[in-house]
């Protein structure tokens, strides 16, 4: 899969949209075959999130930043904090 527009596969920093009732993540896109977007920095995943929150209003929107990742059973990235 080739990157959308200001991508960064693998940049580790992901929007979604917590439920109106449930507050949870919502996955309905991903459960119809929607990859999320993934941004390659903190500053503009943020931004993104203003801007979706200004389109849908009252809506709450979550920035998740990837911490590390494990491949059989062994840290293949370690994000510094």
């Amino acid at each position: 899969m080739k990157e959308r527009h200001n991508e960064k596969i693998k940049g580790g920093i992901l929007i979604f949209r917590r439920g109106d009732t449930t507050g949870r993540i919502k996955t309905t896109s991903i459960l119809k075959g929607v990859v999320p977007f993934e941004h390659g920095n903190l500053f503009e995943a943020i931004e993104e999130a203003k801007r979706l929150s200004l389109i849908h209003p009252d809506k709450e929107f979550s920035v998740f930043a990837e911490t590390m990742t494990i491949k059989n059973g062994k840290r293949v990235m370690e994000i510094e904090q």
